[in-house]
Order: C-alpha cells, then sequence, then structure tokens
C-alpha cells in the first residue's frame, strides 16, 4: 500500500482549518498539524517534514503566507499550495515569485480539493527527480579524469569541465569561458586545424580521434588527445562538443619503448657478434686465418647499418676482408695487442655517408663492439701461440713424469705391501713437505703468514710463493679434489709446472691456462680436478694480479671502507675443460689492507652437530683480528675453527696464507727535465689509485706542479737530479722531493689575480688547494726540500 501524503495546513479561521482537515482526512491524506501564524507553521514544517503545505496567504502574525511559503521553501523544500479568497494582481505577483505549485480559491469544491494536491504532489516529486538527475550529471561531468568541452562555430569555448581547465592550466572553468581554442595552439599549427575544421564542415562529418599540440596558459606544450562532434541544429552548424585527454606522459613512455625496442635490437647483434666469434674460438681445429676471416665476416651485421658496412683485419702485414670491402672516410678502427705489442687492427668503413652520432656516424656502443672484437683476438692469437709452446712443453714434461712413474713402479715392486704401504704414505709426506716453502717471503711493506695442516698424513693442498725480482713475488694456492698419496703426486707435478711458468711468464692468468693444458689429460684420465689460485704481488706499485680457477673466495679486508669482501673464482677448475677461459684482476692494495687465501678445509670444517664452519665466520674472525700481524691474524683464524670443531674430525685439509699490506715507502731519482715528469707523476698516480681515483688524480697533479717549479726554477740555469721519497700510510700520502738547485723563496709567491691571465703563481695556489699540508725548506743536508700531505677520506693532520 502507498504510503500516504503527509499535508500541514496553514489557516488562521478555526472553522475553516477544521473543515480542511476533515475533507483531507476523508480523502485518505495524513494532516501532521494545523497552524494559524507564519511563525507556527515554519517550526511545524521544521517538526513535522510534511510533503505539502496548504497555505492562506491571510494569517495571523507578522508574516502573511507568501512571506511564510518563501521560508519553507527554501529551507525544507516543501510544496505550498496557496489558498486565498483574495486574488487581487499585486497579490498574486507576490505570490509567483514564491514558486507555488497551485492555487485554491475560497470557497472551494471538495472535488477540486484532490486532484489539485495531486497535481502539486506529483509536480513536486518531477522536480525533485530533475533536480536529483541534474546534480548527478553535473557531479559527473566535473569529476570525469577527460576533458569536456563545447565550442561555437568561431571556436570559442562555451561549455568546459574541471578536468579540461587543468589540462591547460586554468585554476576553474570559468576561467575558459569565451576563449578562442585556438590561442591555445601552437602558431605553425594553426592553419592545419582551422582547415581541418573546414573539412568537417564540408564533409558534414568529424574525424573521430586526433593528436594535437597544444600550449598551456602557462607555455608548456602538452599533447592531447581530441574528439569531436559537430552540433547541428535545424539543419545549421551551431558547435562542436568533444573529450580532451591529456596524452603527453604516453606519448613520452611510446617514444622511449620505441628507442629501447631498437637500442635493444641493436644489442641483440651485438651478441650475436660475440657470440659467433665464441663459437669459432671453442673450434678445436679451426687454423687462425680461419678463424680471422670468419670473424670480418661476423662485423658488419652487428652495425647499424649493415647494408652499407665492410670490414677489414689486418694481422702482421696479412689482410682479411669481407667481399665488397673499400676505404671510405667514415672509419672506425682498434688495434690488436698480444703481450703489449700492437701486431694487427680491425677496421670498420661505411661505403655511404650517414647522420652523425657519438663517432662520426658510428655508435659509441660499437666503439665497445669494436674494441672488444680486437681484445678477444688478441687474447685468442696469445693463446693460440701458447698452447702450441706448451704442447712442446708438455711433450717434454710427460717423458720426464713417465720416467719418474716408472722409477717409483720399480721400488714399489720389490716392497712388501704392507712396508710398501706404509713407505708410500712416510715418503709422499716428505715429498710434501719438502714441496712447501721453507719461510715466506720478505717484502718491504709487507708481512706474509702461511700455514696448512692435513686431514691425512698427506695433503691434497698446495701452496708456494715464488720470488720473480726484488720487488715482485708469485703467489700459488690449489686444492686437489682427492687426499693422500695420488692428491700427493698431482700436487707434486702441478708445483714443478707452476714454477717453470713463473719463470717467464708473469700473467697469473695465462699460467693457470698453461698449467690446465698440460694437466688436462692425467687430471680426465684420473677423473678429479684441481682449484687453484695464482697471484703476482708487485711491492712496489703496491698492486695485486689474480686469477682464480674454481678456488675459494680470497678474503680482502679494505682498510678505506673497513669492509671484508669476497673476491670469487675468475675461471672453472682445471681439468674441467681442456681449453678452460680464466681471467685475471688487479686489486690496487692500500696500507691496512689484508688479503686472505684459504682453502676449503676451513669453511667446510664440521663441528660434532654436522654444521659447517662456513664463510660467514671467517669473515667475521678476519674483521674482529685484521689489525694484528699477519702470523697473529693467522693463528686467530685456525684457532676459531679449532674451537668451533670442538674435537670433530678435519674432512679436509686446512691451507692459510695471510697478507698485511703495512705502512711503506717508495724511493725514485730522476733527471730533473721535462721528459721525466710523467715517470715521477705515473709512479705517484700507481701508489695512490688504492685510494680512490679522485685521491690518485689530486695527488699526480699536485706533484707535477711542484716537479714542474723544480725544473722551471731551481734548474733554470743549470741540470741536475731531483730524489724523491713517497710515503704510503693508511690514513695519507706524504711526498718528499729533494733538489739540489736554486733556492725557491715560497713567501715571494703571490696568490694568483683571478683577473689576469697570466700563470704566474697558479701552480702553487693549486697545490695548496688539493694538499693538506705544504712544507717548504731550502738548503736542507739533503737539499731543497718540499713536503706534500694529502689525507684520505677520514684522516687528520699531524
Amino acid at each position: 500500500m502507498a504510503e500516504r501524503a503527509k499535508i500541514l495546513i496553514v489557516e488562521d479561521e478555526a472553522i475553516v482549518a477544521m473543515e480542511i482537515e476533515s475533507r483531507l482526512r476523508g480523502l485518505g491524506y495524513d494532516v501532521v498539524g494545523v497552524a494559524a501564524s507564519g511563525e507556527a507553521a515554519i517550526a511545524k514544517a521544521e517538526e513535522t517534514r510534511p510533503d505539502l503545505v496548504l497555505m492562506d496567504i491571510v494569517i495571523q502574525g507578522e508574516m502573511d503566507g507568501i512571506e511564510t511559503a518563501e521560508i519553507i521553501g527554501q529551507r525544507f523544500n516543501i510544496a505550498v499550495v496557496y489558498l486565498t479568497a483574495h486574488a487581487d494582481e499585486k497579490t498574486l505577483e507576490r505570490a509567483k515569485l514564491t514558486g507555488p505549485y497551485a492555487y485554491l480559491l475560497k470557497p472551494f469544491e471538495g472535488r477540486d480539493l484532490q486532484p489539485t494536491i495531486e497535481m502539486a504532489l506529483y509536480k513536486h516529486e518531477m522536480e525533485l527527480r530533475l533536480k536529483e538527475s541534474e546534480d548527478k550529471y553535473r557531479n559527473l561531468v566535473e569529476e570525469m579524469r577527460d576533458g569536456l568541452y563545447v565550442i561555437n562555430p568561431e571556436g570559442t569555448w562555451t561549455f568546459a569541465n574541471n578536468a579540461l581547465a587543468e589540462v591547460f592550466g586554468f585554476k576553474s572553468p570559468e576561467n575558459m569561458i569565451g576563449k578562442s581554442f585556438l590561442d591555445f595552439i601552437p602558431p605553425e599549427s594553426r592553419e592545419e586545424m582551422l582547415e581541418s575544421f573546414r573539412e568537417d564542415f564540408a564533409k558534414g562529418s568529424s574525424p573521430g580521434r586526433q593528436e594535437v599540440e597544444i600550449i598551456r596558459r602557462d607555455g608548456v606544450r602538452r599533447t592531447v588527445d581530441v574528439s569531436r562532434t559537430m552540433i547541428i541544429e535545424d539543419g545549421k552548424l551551431v558547435g562542436f562538443r568533444g573529450v580532451i585527454r591529456d596524452i603527453t606522459e604516453r606519448k613520452v613512455a611510446e617514444e622511449a619503448l620505441t628507442k629501447r625496442t631498437h637500442d635493444l635490437g641493436e644489442r641483440v647483434k651485438e651478441l650475436n657478434c660475440l657470440y659467433g666469434i665464441s663459437e669459432l674460438v671453442e673450434k678445436p681445429d679451426i687454423s687462425l686465418e680461419e678463424l680471422i676471416q670468419e670473424t670480418v665476416n661476423l662485423i658488419p651485421p652487428a652495425w647499424q647499418y649493415p647494408e652499407i658496412t665492410c670490414a677489414r683485419i689486418i694481422l702482421e702485414g696479412e689482410e682479411f676482408t669481407t667481399e665488397d670491402f673499400r676505404e671510405t672516410t667514415w672509419k672506425q678502427s682498434s688495434d690488436i695487442v698480444v703481450h703489449g705489442e700492437r701486431i694487427g687492427t680491425v677496421e670498420v668503413y661505411y661505403l655511404e655517408e650517414r647522420p652523425e652520432s657519438d663517432e662520426g656516424p658510428f655508435l659509441k656502443e660499437e666503439r665497445d663492439l669494436l674494441n672488444v672484437i680486437a681484445q678477444r683476438l688478441g687474447e685468442t692469437i696469445e693463446r693460440m701461440r701458447a698452447q702450441k709452446a706448451m704442447k712442446e712443453y708438455s711433450e717434454r714434461l710427460g717423458e720426464m713424469v713417465e720416467e719418474r712413474t716408472r722409477e717409483l713402479r720399480e721400488a714399489q715392486v720389490q716392497l712388501l705391501a704392507r712396508q710398501r704401504l706404509q713407505q708410500e704414505i712416510e715418503l709422499a709426506a716428505q715429498v710434501q713437505t719438502s714441496l712447501l716453502p721453507r719461510g715466506v717471503p720478505s717484502l718491504d711493506g709487507f708481512d706474509f703468514a702461511a700455514t696448512a695442516l692435513p686431514a691425512r698424513y698427506v695433503s691434497g693442498d698446495l701452496y708456494d710463493f715464488t720470488r720473480c725480482g726484488p720487488e715482485t713475488c708469485h703467489i700459488v694456492l690449489a686444492d686437489i679434489a682427492g687426499k693422500g698419496v695420488p692428491a700427493a703426486l698431482l700436487t707434486s707435478t702441478a708445483r714443478a709446472l707452476m714454477r717453470a711458468e713463473t719463470e717467464h711468464e708473469d700473467s697469473p692468468a695465462t699460467i693457470l691456462a698453461s698449467v690446465n693444458t698440460s694437466l688436462y689429460e692425467d687430471l680426465a684420465h684420473a677423473e678429479v680436478f684441481i682449484t687453484f689460485l695464482a697471484a703476482r704481488l708487485d711491492a712496489r706499485l703496491g698492486t695485486l694480479t689474480y686469477a682464480n680457477a674454481g678456488h675459494t673466495e680470497t678474503l680482502w679486508w679494505q682498510h678505506g671502507s673497513r669492509t671484508c669482501r669476497p673476491l670469487p673464482a675468475t675461471g672453472l677448475p682445471m681439468g674441467i675443460y681442456a681449453d678452460a677461459s680464466i681471467r685475471e684482476e688487479r686489486l690496487a692494495l692500500r696500507p691496512g689492507d689484508a688479503l686472505v687465501f684459504y682453502s676449503d678445509g676451513i669453511t667446510e670444517a664440521a663441528n660434532p652437530q654436522d654444521e659447517l664452519f662456513g664463510l660467514n665466520r671467517l669473515m667475521a674472525t678476519v674483521s674482529d683480528h685484521v689489525r694484528r700481524p699477519a702470523s697473529d691474524l693467522a693463528q686467530a683464524i685456525v684457532e676459531a675453527v679449532e674451537t668451533f670443531r670442538a674435537g670433530a674430525p678435519l674432512s679436509d685439509d686446512l691451507t692459510l696464507i695471510v697478507l698485511k699490506v703495512l705502512p711503506r715507502t717508495v724511493s725514485f731519482t730522476h733527471p730533473a727535465t721535462l721528459d721525466h715528469l710523467h715517470k715521477v707523476t705515473a709512479l705517484v698516480q700507481q701508489v695512490a689509485a688504492a685510494y680512490g681515483s679522485d685521491f690518485a688524480y689530486q695527488m699526480e697533479l699536485a706533484t707535477s706542479e711542484i716537479v714542474t717549479n723544480v725544473i722551471e726554477h731551481a734548474y733554470r740555469t743549470s741540470s741536475g737530479e731531483m730524489r724523491g721519497r713517497i710515503m704510503l700510510l693508511p690514513d695519507r700520502i706524504q711526498l718528499d722531493l729533494y733538489d739540489d738547485g736554486a733556492p725557491f723563496d715560497i713567501s715571494q709567491v703571490p696568490e694568483p689575480d683571478p683577473t689576469e691571465l697570466s700563470d704566474s703563481g697558479r701552480g702553487l695556489f693549486v697545490v695548496r688547494q688539493l694538499a693538506d699540508e705544504l712544507v717548504y725548506d731550502p738548503a736542507t743536508p739533503e737539499g731543497n726540500h718540499w713536503r706534500l700531505v694529502k689525507l684520505a677520506e677520514g684522516g687528520q693532520t699531524a
């Protein structure tokens, strides 16, 4: 059953009010109250919220019915029907202004009451629905993320929502109305936009969607997606309406994606080239000439314009070219270097002109690829030549090993099985003991310690030191995949090969590759492998070059960052592949640094609960004891492992080498000439590299200025030499430079005037800016003395 309409009666004549109330109830309405004055009617309306008010125009109180109806309508939005016996024109005009829904003239008939009320209620309900619909539509339009617009045929905005105002940089849509859309089109595009509108009108249709560049109110250019539809009324164009969406970010993303896709395609071509070269290198029977020619053919498809690219490789005077090769002015080239000597070049030419890029018409990535190809060829040529030499050496070594093996077998036959086994163990232990170094190297500025604990009588681990000069040393650490006598024999052979290689070869990677080639067949036959670490220490420059064939990670304590960093392997263990690829890395060492080389017997030592000692415990032990001498640090590591094992047996050999970098002094003497300036600055740059590239550059620059000052002023009219000492400390570098030339009064050097172009005094000004301490003392017992001190990060002046 429908809910009954609630009606409030406002009538100051009680009898009339009672009669109206009776009629309303008889018609089925709910009378919520009767009021005789405007004030009472307003209060009653607020209290009962009726659906309709029957309002007499003339009522008691200070307000008449018209004023009361206006207040009720504004406050409560309630429909009002006037009851009046007065129908004069002035009263009706006032009543109309309040928006009444109907009039009933008193006296009225009962049949007129219900239709008037129902029509008033229906009209009010329709108005409420219409307002609700308009509010929803208005909110929808204002909250849309896309800009909605209407423009007239002249291009002037007649409607815009909030989103459109935001796109064009306005605070509110009202600020846009009346402005021309064409004012926001770039001047160079306005005529084209006008022509587009003319074509729409001529064809009687719109283009659908169109991308347009606009200029916002703040001058920023954006790209928008515009849709428009013609508005036709009575066959006449009255405007356009549509949607505008800002697609600037999407366009930027699309352009970036297109560029990334293109760049990715170029990188894939480069990878295909390198992969093709790798496949060629891995071919077992390929000749050097075949390798070079096939490499030349792989180059053009990897360049940006393969259809106009040709290539040539010149190797020791012999040329290898692509079929369409021709020299042009558009060229890239890179040298092929073997053992530091240039033996050829790799060249790429464009046959036609192309737009300028990073290096002429070539990309910087193409330069990188060309350098990698040249480097790979140099390494391959070096390896193939080394393989040939090692093959000859391996044959000689094989004869020696066979002879030694026969001798051992003859000796073994003469003993009983039990005695033979015991004697073999004792002999192998003695041999291995004799193989181990009798001490550690003694190099100024470096502190060594080494220890080895076999899991059985005989260890499968090997460590060795080989001095290859007064300030250089080779360090070797290996682990044979096996224990006991067989492992010891392989250890003996590996040591002999390593010592033979270090006599004529400095590169750890080349040494390991050569040893692997020599041992591969024996290792493969025995179905074992060897992990090998080889390093070369240059005590003067403070550098360590290493190659790691599958051995445990070396730990590098770096004083500058106070961190312990694992250095991973650079190749596979020996015995896996006959032609294993092993690279080498170079470290710049700073006083306070420490290196720990170890076998997996340390990290894989187990306690009774079968827990492993592990890398993290080892790194923590190194960090806790790194400030102690090398021998104490080594002992601390061994004790930490022993404590962790808690009596459990060693499952693997335990071998350990500790290298600590100490403060040291590097001396030099050179003639005081500009020809020798670079030798001094190069030495300073090399020993300072461990403190950071910026530090080394600044130290090199300051040294250059001081040395130049000595050459140009102290020896202006004479010749002589300059002597120097570079003191390397954990937190600083101190350079002391001496000369026997004319003294120099540093106090007479004025501060440079930035407004003048003269270089006078600028050198010392630069040195003072770069150095933390600069002292000049003329005529000391050792000569004129310059002292330059530069602190590393965290250092303090004395």
